[in-house]
Protein backbone atom coordinates (compact mmCIF):
# COMPACT_ATOMS: atom_id res chain seq x y z
CA UNK A 1 0.00 0.00 0.00
CA UNK A 2 1.26 3.47 -0.88
CA UNK A 3 0.53 4.78 2.88
CA UNK A 4 1.76 8.70 1.87
CA UNK A 5 -0.54 8.26 -1.39
CA UNK A 6 -3.75 6.75 0.46
CA UNK A 7 -3.23 9.43 3.73
CA UNK A 8 -2.57 12.08 1.51
CA UNK A 9 -6.26 11.56 -0.35
CA UNK A 10 -8.05 10.78 2.46
CA UNK A 11 -6.52 14.19 4.07
CA UNK A 12 -7.86 16.10 0.64
CA UNK A 13 -11.03 14.57 0.36
CA UNK A 14 -11.94 14.42 4.58
CA UNK A 15 -9.93 18.07 5.86
CA UNK A 16 -10.00 17.66 9.81
CA UNK A 17 -10.68 13.89 9.71
CA UNK A 18 -9.08 11.67 12.06
CA UNK A 19 -7.14 8.78 10.32
CA UNK A 20 -5.88 5.38 11.66
CA UNK A 21 -3.14 3.93 10.55
CA UNK A 22 -3.61 -0.28 11.32
CA UNK A 23 -0.84 -3.08 10.74
CA UNK A 24 2.29 -3.92 13.04
CA UNK A 25 4.96 -4.18 10.77
CA UNK A 26 3.58 -2.56 7.61
CA UNK A 27 0.21 -0.72 6.98
CA UNK A 28 -2.31 -2.91 5.68
CA UNK A 29 -5.25 -0.86 6.45
CA UNK A 30 -6.07 3.15 7.09
CA UNK A 31 -9.05 4.34 8.83
CA UNK A 32 -10.36 7.64 8.60
CA UNK A 33 -13.43 8.37 10.85
CA UNK A 34 -15.51 10.81 8.71
CA UNK A 35 -18.63 10.20 11.06
CA UNK A 36 -17.41 9.14 14.40
CA UNK A 37 -20.59 8.17 16.75
CA UNK A 38 -21.77 11.15 18.47
CA UNK A 39 -24.02 8.88 21.21
CA UNK A 40 -22.67 5.16 22.97
CA UNK A 41 -25.41 3.66 21.15
CA UNK A 42 -25.36 5.70 18.04
CA UNK A 43 -23.95 4.90 14.81
CA UNK A 44 -20.40 5.78 12.90
CA UNK A 45 -19.58 5.97 9.63
CA UNK A 46 -15.74 5.74 8.53
CA UNK A 47 -13.74 4.93 5.02
CA UNK A 48 -11.41 2.28 5.16
CA UNK A 49 -8.66 1.82 2.67
CA UNK A 50 -7.87 -1.68 2.88
CA UNK A 51 -5.05 -4.36 1.69
CA UNK A 52 -6.08 -6.69 4.54
CA UNK A 53 -7.64 -6.45 8.05
CA UNK A 54 -6.75 -9.12 10.59
CA UNK A 55 -9.39 -11.66 11.62
CA UNK A 56 -11.62 -10.43 14.40
CA UNK A 57 -15.41 -10.17 15.60
CA UNK A 58 -17.67 -7.72 17.39
CA UNK A 59 -20.37 -8.64 20.46
CA UNK A 60 -22.72 -5.47 20.20
CA UNK A 61 -21.76 -4.01 16.40
CA UNK A 62 -23.45 -4.71 12.91
CA UNK A 63 -21.17 -3.12 10.05
CA UNK A 64 -22.27 -2.07 6.94
CA UNK A 65 -19.29 -2.53 3.98
CA UNK A 66 -19.67 -0.50 0.79
CA UNK A 67 -17.09 -0.64 -1.93
CA UNK A 68 -16.54 2.99 -2.95
CA UNK A 69 -13.75 2.02 -5.31
CA UNK A 70 -11.94 -1.49 -6.22
CA UNK A 71 -12.76 -4.87 -5.47
CA UNK A 72 -12.77 -6.45 -1.91
CA UNK A 73 -13.28 -9.86 -0.70
CA UNK A 74 -14.98 -10.17 3.27
CA UNK A 75 -14.17 -13.30 4.38
CA UNK A 76 -16.92 -13.96 7.27
CA UNK A 77 -16.69 -17.38 9.51
CA UNK A 78 -13.86 -17.90 6.71
CA UNK A 79 -16.52 -18.10 4.03
CA UNK A 80 -15.34 -15.51 1.07
CA UNK A 81 -17.78 -12.86 -0.10
CA UNK A 82 -16.95 -10.73 -3.40
CA UNK A 83 -17.74 -6.95 -3.87
CA UNK A 84 -16.95 -4.91 -6.56
CA UNK A 85 -17.59 -0.69 -6.53
CA UNK A 86 -21.40 -0.67 -5.59
CA UNK A 87 -21.60 -4.07 -3.68
CA UNK A 88 -22.28 -4.15 0.09
CA UNK A 89 -22.72 -6.29 2.56
CA UNK A 90 -23.49 -6.62 6.37
CA UNK A 91 -22.01 -8.10 8.99
CA UNK A 92 -24.02 -8.90 12.28
CA UNK A 93 -22.62 -9.48 16.09
CA UNK A 94 -20.20 -12.77 16.34
CA UNK A 95 -19.41 -13.29 13.12
CA UNK A 96 -15.49 -13.72 12.61
CA UNK A 97 -14.57 -11.45 9.52
CA UNK A 98 -11.82 -10.31 7.89
CA UNK A 99 -11.18 -8.14 4.46
CA UNK A 100 -8.37 -8.58 1.67
CA UNK A 101 -8.24 -6.14 -1.04
CA UNK A 102 -5.54 -3.72 -3.35
CA UNK A 103 -5.97 -0.13 -1.62
CA UNK A 104 -9.28 -0.89 -1.59
CA UNK A 105 -11.90 2.02 -0.47
CA UNK A 106 -14.76 0.83 1.84
CA UNK A 107 -17.61 2.52 3.42
CA UNK A 108 -18.10 1.23 6.67
CA UNK A 109 -21.25 2.00 8.79
CA UNK A 110 -21.10 0.58 12.25
CA UNK A 111 -24.13 0.52 14.52
CA UNK A 112 -23.57 1.02 17.19
CA UNK A 113 -20.12 2.81 16.44
CA UNK A 114 -16.76 1.31 16.53
CA UNK A 115 -15.21 0.98 19.99
CA UNK A 116 -11.84 -0.97 21.00
CA UNK A 117 -13.95 -2.67 23.65
CA UNK A 118 -16.18 -4.16 20.98
CA UNK A 119 -13.07 -5.75 19.08
CA UNK A 120 -11.72 -8.89 19.65
CA UNK A 121 -9.03 -10.40 17.93
CA UNK A 122 -10.04 -14.17 16.35
CA UNK A 123 -6.73 -15.63 16.95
Amino acid sequence: MDTKKVIAALEIKYPGKRIIRNGRDAVTEIVCETEPATTPDGPGVAVAVIDSSAPHYHEKTTELYRVIEGELTIYVNEFPHRLQAGDEYTITPGKVHCAAGDETWVEVVSDPGWTPQDHFPAN
